[in-house]
């Protein structure tokens, strides 16, 4: 497990990477206008890392501090969704996430972020990882007193994506380490998704063939699993600290019809009084990106730890329809969760988990898989209900059965404001048979209480007003 704790203020910031040797490479940078400025650098046991910081003049009682890991685990989902409000993106992805989790939410840890906008259906990149595994990378942070945790991969893809010269806005990134080689998928200069193989430079440098076919094996089932066809225009860019190694990486790849190059670093990417670029990029990549994500306002990382680690901190206050539209179909959710469409299973991910687990997995997502096919769209369905409703108007609840009617129950301050629900919904092309019940009026609220009925993509059917 690698370990990445940040501190920054307004025009600087400095991370540090924790390796498995015990050892810390340390970091502060100050992001200028010509590119980043390595201020100071440090390696050292962990247990001097305290007054190394000290004596570079960062002391934690004026700084910001964060801490980054990448803890086993952790996997990466892409879905599309429709465009909606910020307001309502987080129930959405939530809903998404619960048809593509080996678990369910309340078990799990989850992190998204926005990507690209292609026939109104938005990208979401997902983040996920179990709650109690997560739970256990705390007490190094707790020690550090950081104030937030982040995906040190995510400085990695940081790092690569302003510092190498690529030229693309979706790629991989193969980063050759010692014993091991992280993959990463980068869309937009933005983590979409990460795998570890389990062959490093140790392993390829001067090994038999073995290793080499484990290592191309691996390579395809990862850019599977990020939805890539190796056979075409993947751009694969190999990165280690041994030139050579990266040169015979990438002729291998290319002759096996695997689009590969070596990356470059930009001309003077890095700069500083005591700066070797090939050598420093190379050792602390991974917390030079991390400090550099600290100083990006308009790009914040994924965050996958806070509920878990600001035990206090408070819950974001959401008002208006959404909310209201998301208050009244939580229930209806969790009655109609199995309907969701069945993803397969992070196959990776599983081998993490005990046979019990697996065998509980396994049984319950056959069941989604079963009865999957027997929903409607759910999700869009509550998304056409919730587009530009007349306003003023609030809905209690949503009761929805595949093959029945739509069971919309609101309240209104008068017939036009009820008349104007029932147009609203008989405006839409997937409803039909839109009918208003009779309405009760309530002496104490001095509102009406009524139900509108209508199905959901039923063909062949008018609006009865």
């Amino acid at each position: 497990m690698s370990t990445n704790k940040i501190i920054s203020d307004m025009s600087s910031a400095a991370a540090f990477t924790k390796m498995p040797s015990g050892k810390c490479c340390a970091v502060k940078i100050e992001q200028t206008p010509a590119g980043v400025k390595l201020l100071w650098k440090h390696t050292g046991p962990a247990e001097d890392l305290n007054d190394a910081l000290a004596g570079a003049g960062l002391q934690s009682s004026k700084i910001h501090t964060v801490l980054g890991i990448d803890p086993p685990g952790i996997a990466f989902y892409n879905i599309e969704i429709p465009l909606v409000p910020d307001a309502q993106l987080d129930s959405i992805v939530r809903m998404q996430a619960e048809t593509i989790l080996p678990l369910p939410l309340e078990q799990m840890e989850i992190a998204y972020h926005r990507g690209k906008v292609i026939a109104d259906k938005c990208r979401v990149t997902i983040a996920a990882g179990r709650t109690a595994q997560l739970s256990s990378e705390m007490i190094f942070a707790k020690n550090c007193k950081a104030a937030g945790i982040v995906l040190s991969c995510q400085g990695t893809v940081k790092a690569f994506d302003t510092l190498f010269d690529i030229g693309r806005q979706k790629y991989v990134i193969l980063n050759l380490r010692k014993y091991d080689t992280q993959v990463l998928l980068s869309e937009d200069g933005k983590l979409a998704g990460a795998a570890k193989l389990d062959v490093g430079i140790d392993d390829l440098n001067g090994a038999d063939q073995q290793y080499a076919e484990i290592f191309i094996y691996d390579l395809r089932n990862t850019l599977e699993m990020f939805g890539l066809d190796s056979a075409e225009e993947t751009a694969l860019y190999v990165f280690s600290k041994s030139r050579p190694l990266t040169e015979e990486i990438v002729a291998g790849l290319n002759d096996l019809q695997m689009p590969a190059k070596a990356a470059e670093l930009k001309p003077h990417a890095i700069t500083g009084e005591t700066v070797s670029e090939e050598e420093d990029i190379c050792q602390y990549l991974a917390p030079i990106g991390c400090a550099m994500l600290t100083l990006d306002e308009e790009n914040r990382p994924l965050d996958l730890f806070s509920r878990i680690y600001n035990t206090d901190k408070k819950k974001k206050k959401v008002s208006g329809f959404a909310s209201l539209i998301r208050a009244a179909v939580i229930f209806a959710i969790m009655l109609i969760a199995t309907f969701f469409t069945f993803n397969h299973l992070n196959k990776i991910e599983l081998t993490r988990y005990d046979n019990d687990d697996i065998d509980k997995l396994v049984a319950q997502q056959k069941i989604r898989k079963l009865i999957a096919g027997q929903r409607e769209d759910v999700l869009k369905l509550i998304t056409l209900i919730n587009e530009k409703p007349p306003a003023g108007m609030m809905i209690d609840s949503i009761s929805y059965k595949k093959g029945e009617k739509v069971t919309i129950a609101s309240h209104a301050s008068s017939h036009e404001q009820m008349r104007a629900m029932r147009d609203f919904l008989s405006s839409k092309r997937e409803f039909s048979e839109v009918v208003r019940q009779n309405p009760t009026f309530d002496e104490k609220s001095k509102k009406y209480a009524f139900k509108i009925n209508f199905y959901y993509n039923k063909r062949g059917r008018k609006s009865i007003r």
